[in-house]
């Protein structure tokens, strides 16, 4: 019985090879290269080529490169201008009352000086802005959106009063400083703020809002036809 039993398991194992071998010889009779679209002049087996750039290698860079100023673009950024403030007192440099510098490059550049009376315009971001001189003194500033250029707009004082603001706005800043007092030409109201014996600020109005208005001393504050 023990022999029948060697000669099965011998008959097993021939039966498990030849299995074994008829299988590897099916697969090998199967195509399993992709499929290039039946392309005759592509072999069985092969794929496309890789681009001809695929394995180019990058170009070294030594360590720290990132921060060599060589490679780095170090050009400095221009400030930008300061804005010069602008107040009751003055603008920037030039304070009501008192000596202008007349070889200052901006008021030699407005053109020849009349010494009694001269306008100096300012290019304000906000808008242009007037300095008015008399005998070498800062004595006012204008802002106005009545100009030849038909300006409408123009810097406000730190307060935020300034071209269209309502009436109401000069006197909730100023309270009793303020007195009225009609238009020399007709045309609305003029409003005066007292700041002090040496300094004041003249609103012209119509429709209840600013239009243009002047801070500086007096009686220059007062004129209303400027340095004409």
């Amino acid at each position: 019985m023990g022999r029948f039993l060697g000669l099965g398991l011998v008959d097993g194992c021939i039966l498990l090879v030849i299995g074994t071998c008829s299988a590897f010889a099916a697969i090998d009779g199967i195509d399993l290269s992709p499929d290039v679209g039946g392309s005759p002049e592509i072999e069985k087996g092969t794929a496309l080529p890789p681009p001809s750039d695929f394995l180019t290698p990058a170009t070294p860079r030594p360590r720290g490169a990132q921060f060599d100023p060589a490679l780095v673009d170090v050009t400095p950024v221009p400030p930008e201008d300061p804005v010069r403030p602008f107040t009751e007192v003055g603008y920037g440099p030039y304070v009501i009352g008192e000596a202008v510098d007349l070889s200052d490059p901006e008021i030699a550049a407005s053109g020849p000086i009349n010494p009694e009376c001269h306008y100096v315009r300012f290019d304000h971001p906000a808008g242009p802005l007037y300095l008015m001189i008399v005998e070498g003194d800062a004595a006012r500033l204008d802002v106005s959106s009545m100009g030849p250029e038909g300006v409408t707009t123009g810097p406000s004082l730190p307060n935020g009063v300034g071209l269209g603001s309502p009436v109401g706005d000069i006197k909730a800043a100023w309270g009793d400083k303020v007195e009225t007092e009609p238009n020399k030409y007709g045309v609305g109201t003029d409003y005066i703020v007292t700041l002090s014996d040496a300094k004041g600020i003249v609103f012209e109005t119509d429709e209840g809002k600013v239009t243009a208005y002047r801070v500086g001393r007096p009686p220059e504050v007062h004129w209303v036809e400027g340095c004409s």
